[in-house]
């Protein structure tokens, strides 16, 4: 899986110049978060990439993931995640399904799930629902995710997010996560910059955490921010359910 996710975030960094188009666009990051959870506090840090293709009849190609290192307690954990969509997009709105991998501690769940987005002029939204079986632990969990990101200019955007998360087998319980952020991309410049605040509510678990995320990105063959959340590597319905295995505080 590392293997695999980092040979396609290097592929895209590398191919997608030489290739980009109205139709081939790719985005490659790096990123640092903080999760404070009752009295002790993690440090996380990883890359992330995605390349997307619009298809001539309408349908589009997507493959992004993240890989990332969670340092607690002295010790080091490997947590990654990578998914493959295929969908159909327009002006207005896009519908896609995505399957993904979940690498959790020692752990590997397949996830599935459906996506869609609506695009207005400032305004972009996007929902999923998703479902993950990590089979060698012998649980299961359903997502339902929502983000909104209005887009004061082109290259400035502030976003909004909701998830709840149910956990089956050996995980029953559930969690609940709210978030804000930003992103801010130079003028004429591929470089964004992204900082973002989560918060957690376990519910089951009377467990609370609270994380703090930085970023910068770098875009291929989009030109704003704006362009990047309608027609580049912008479905995220597999980081969003990645994203709420990985925060489990196991």
């Amino acid at each position: 899986m590392k293997k695999f996710l980092v040979g396609a975030a290097a592929a895209a960094a590398i191919l997608t110049p030489c290739v980009a188009s109205a139709d081939t666009n790719a985005v490659v990051g790096v990123q640092y978060a903080n999760t404070e959870v009752d009295d002790f506090d993690l440090d996380s840090y990883g890359f992330n990439g995605g390349f997307s293709h619009d298809f001539n009849n309408g349908t589009f190609f997507q493959f992004d993931g993240e890989y990332g290192r969670l340092d607690a307690n002295g010790c080091c954990i490997a947590q990654s995640s990578g998914s493959v969509h295929y969908g159909v997009r327009n002006d207005g709105h896009a519908l896609a399904g995505f399957v993904s991998l979940t690498d959790f501690f020692s752990y590997s769940g397949l996830g599935f799930g459906v996506e869609g987005a609506m695009y207005w002029n400032s305004f972009v939204l996007n929902g999923t629902i998703g479902h993950v079986d990590f089979d060698d632990a012998d649980f299961s969990a359903t997502h339902f995710g929502v983000d909104g990101s209005y887009f004061f200019t082109p290259n400035l955007a502030l976003n909004a997010s909701l998830g709840q998360t149910e956990g089956d087998d050996d995980l029953d319980g559930s969690w609940t996560s709210y978030g804000i952020g930003g992103e801010w991309r130079l003028s004429n410049n591929p470089v964004s910059f992204t900082l973002g605040y989560t918060n957690t509510d376990y519910d089951d678990f009377d467990i609370d955490a609270d994380t703090w995320r930085l970023g910068v990105n770098f875009d291929f063959g989009t030109g704003s921010l704006r362009e990047r959340a309608s027609n580049g590597a912008s479905m995220n319905g597999g980081r969003s359910l990645g994203r709420a295995i990985g925060s489990l505080p196991l």
